[in-house]
């Protein structure tokens, strides 16, 4: 995006001209204004995300299983493998640490986008633990085991930073 590259203006220290002053706080206004414009439809995009995932946990049936739905409580972490709390809560938190960082520090709007897949679906896996004690599954193909939409918003995530990621190292070569 061409519109998210910093300004070409010389910094305001390095101009004594009063137009030129002002020519370079209006470029930076205009940079921030954009930034928080992608950064609120991100935030939104978060919102949006958990709240289609919580909706279909509501709505998920508890009783009944069939060919997609199967309620199921999951209390370890992906496809069921067991760990101690302390340690989920301190990787969490570890985790999403290091992914924010990552977060402010790009530039790049994909990763940006990326990024917020993840968090949705680690916010919407965590509303559910601190909730109710346990994270729930419901999306059940026979073939895989049970997920929800937050878990597909974490791997979807995943999938496409690597792509970029290979994608970036493959055109920086030689």
């Amino acid at each position: 995006m061409e519109s998210l590259k910093y300004c070409e203006y010389p910094t305001a220290s390095q101009t004594d001209e009063p137009t030129e002053k002002i020519l370079f706080a209006a470029s930076q206004l205009k940079l921030y204004l954009i930034k928080m414009k992608i950064n609120t439809k991100l935030f939104f995009l978060f919102f949006v995300l958990i709240a289609l995932d919580q909706l279909a946990k509501l709505f998920a049936p508890q009783t009944k299983t069939n060919f997609l739905f199967t309620y199921l409580c999951n209390k370890n972490i992906a496809w069921n493998i067991p760990v101690s709390a302390g340690f989920f809560y301190l990787a969490w938190i570890t985790i999403i640490a290091v992914l924010a960082l990552i977060f402010f520090k790009t530039k790049s709007h994909n990763q940006r986008i990326f990024l917020t897949l993840i968090f949705s679906g680690a916010f919407s896996n965590l509303i559910d633990r601190i909730r109710i004690g346990c994270v729930v599954d419901y999306i059940d193909l026979k073939f895989f085991p049970v997920f929800n939409f937050a878990d597909a918003y974490i791997t979807i995530g995943l999938v496409l930073i690597a792509i970029n990621f290979f994608q970036n190292q493959k055109n920086t070569k030689y």
